[in-house]
């Protein structure tokens, strides 16, 4: 389950803005807001993608994702 603390701080502290990085994903900025507060999930595609821009290693996503 999405931790959406966990994932807040590491946006707040990413170097890019949420838009930024929704754009990247190739989605919109509400889908990308509704996905970061656990309202609908993150394809897997998403998350590996997401890790790649914010410079996240497998564990940061397991901390966020769980097990």
């Amino acid at each position: 389950m999405l931790d959406i603390v966990a994932l807040d701080k590491i946006l707040d502290s990413a170097p890019m803005k949420r838009k930024t990085i929704a754009e990247n994903l190739g989605v919109g900025f509400s889908t990308f807001s509704q996905k970061a507060n656990g309202h609908r999930r993150f394809t897997a595609e998403e998350a590996i993608q997401l890790a790649e821009l914010l410079g996240l290693s497998l564990d940061d996503l397991k901390a966020i994702w769980g097990d």
